[in-house]
């Protein structure tokens, strides 16, 4: 009969969500003794300004951030294989600092303790979590103060140079954010006391990561996010055993109203959900560049296609002089029920209106865009490309995607890099440039200065008497600034090549004898 009540009173929910959801609740279903009076909340010492601790730890988080990073680049790596992109690993990076996500549960078993003039973060052991307080608040700073600017970065350099999780951390927090170039400032003694680490139990977490993941499928839109206490605080005044029928543990999730009763306005509720703004997707264009626009940046005008709001009917895709009517077929539900006979008895299934698509609605469309409200247009974006970007650098523009539905907010336009070579100029490790030059051996011997290509233009470059063939020479701060920070710049790489001539004349070679004949 419960089953039977669920098909015909959540008509939007899969079945398989429902016994999900209802499963997942009653396992979190305190003891009688605690259920209506949860424990009081332990509000701990006064909390201070999250920013206030972060430059005591962000060498520390960097170094923390820099083997989570690699952890799941190996893990994206063994998952995906050989068709790994950076994208893949850029989708995990970015979620390094959301403690919402999996990835980032090196955040929330961590605590922030004094040990002496120092604030250390102390690891509370695995398959531990923590109530996400100031403390953990300031964790999540310091990440996103490490990879926040450079996430796209850490991405192309997980894919393509790191070897090891000792390789990030002496590239991100050494050399790309200099996080722990110093050491971090004795701490205050009138420093304020920090939070006690609250532990929390497993399926708490995960239930929360669940109501979150829950968002996007069909009937949970209106799903909101719940703990354990905040679900008994919430039902404590439902009288009797708050877990004693499932489906009024529903209306506390979704708002219906007035029990099961109230249940029948989750249709309604699906249908206010069709008709409510959406934002637009995201758009891609891909920009080619030179390589010294790479090196210092360019402005560059974009000639993007998108989804805008349609002026004819001012995006409600409705035509002109026209209103929307109820739907004749659903009578305004946007769901039709249909009674589907089985061995075990009688089914309702309830699926979405064909006649209106689930909006309740029918209403003659607007003859420019269809009746979905925006047309595709042509529009060109200025945009400044940063100086030190590389192949593969993605800049996102907000708000220059597609259009949203009715009125919702546009996506965002992202850029993908990509870096035209030069024939002289080679680009590694982000920052540097190596080049060759090319010298007779007599100039070899005798040392000589030549010019040099570099982006700064050419250049006197003195090569020492007796320079070997292949030897490196460093021409510092030559090199290409870097992304986010170009008042440091890289360093630009000489390789000498030394030419030997193949032949050489009679008065050549008497001079050649007789310095050979000088030799010891």
């Amino acid at each position: 009969a419960a089953f039977h009540a669920s098909a015909k009173y959540l008509p939007a929910m899969k079945t398989s969500a429902f016994i999900t959801i209802i499963i997942a609740v009653l396992a979190h279903a305190p003891s009688p003794a605690h259920a209506m009076f949860p424990p009081a909340k332990d509000k701990g010492p006064v909390a201070r300004a999250v920013k206030t601790d972060v430059k005591y730890i962000k060498c520390q988080v960097c170094e923390l951030a820099a083997d989570a990073a690699y952890e799941e680049y190996v893990a994206v790596a063994a998952d995906k294989g050989k068709k790994l992109t950076e994208l893949d690993v850029l989708e995990r990076v970015e979620k390094l600092c959301d403690v919402s996500d999996k990835a980032a549960d090196w955040i929330i078993n961590k605590d922030l303790q004094e040990k002496g003039t120092k604030l250390k973060v102390v690891d509370m052991g695995k398959e531990v979590y923590g109530k996400c307080g100031v403390e953990c608040k300031t964790i999540v700073k310091a990440c996103e103060d490490v990879l926040g600017p450079r996430d796209t970065d850490v991405a192309e350099y997980l894919l393509t140079t790191a070897t090891s999780a000792k390789d990030v951390r002496e590239w991100l927090c050494r050399e790309e954010t200099s996080s722990c170039s110093s050491a971090p400032p004795p701490l205050p003694k009138d420093r304020p006391k920090g939070e006690k680490f609250v532990k929390r139990e497993k399926k708490d977490v995960d239930m929360e990561r669940l109501m979150a993941s829950m968002q996007g499928m069909p009937g949970m839109g209106g799903a909101q996010m719940f703990n354990r206490e905040d679900m008994m605080a919430g039902m404590g005044g439902m009288g009797g055993d708050p877990f004693s029928n499932p489906f009024d543990l529903f209306e506390s999730f979704f708002g219906g109203g007035g029990g099961m009763g109230g249940m029948g306005g989750m249709g309604g509720g699906q249908r206010q959900n069709r008709n409510r703004p959406t934002q637009g997707d995201d758009e891609r264009f891909d920009l080619e560049i030179d390589f010294l626009e790479a090196v210092f940046g360019v402005e560059k005008e974009l000639d993007t296609m998108r989804l805008e709001n349609c002026d004819k009917c001012s995006g409600s895709g409705v035509k002109a002089g026209t209103k929307p009517t109820t739907c004749g077929t659903c009578g305004g539900q946007g769901q039709v029920v249909a009674t589907v006979r089985t061995p075990l008895g009688n089914f309702q299934q309830v699926t979405g209106c064909q006649a209106c698509g689930g909006t309740g609605q029918s209403a003659t469309p607007c003859p420019s865009c269809g009746g979905d409200g925006r047309v595709r247009r042509s529009k060109k974006i200025q945009l400044r490309v940063p100086p030190g970007v590389d192949k593969g650098s993605r800049l996102r523009v907000r708000g220059e995607g597609n259009a949203g539905r009715r009125g919702g907010p546009s996506g965002d336009l992202y850029v993908f890099i990509n870096v035209r070579d030069d024939p002289e100029l080679k680009r590694f490790e982000n920052v540097n440039i190596s080049s060759n030059v090319t010298i007779p051996y007599t100039r070899a011997i005798l040392g000589c200065t030549v010019k040099v290509r570099t982006v700064d233009g050419s250049v006197d470059l003195k090569i020492p008497q007796g320079v070997q063939p292949g030897s490196t020479l460093l021409m510092a701060k030559r090199g290409v600034p870097r992304l986010g920070n170009d008042s440091i710049r890289g360093d630009h790489y000489v390789t000498v090549k030394v030419t030997i001539p193949s032949k050489v004349s009679n008065e050549e070679r008497a001079l050649i004898e007789q310095l050979d004949a000088n030799v010891k």
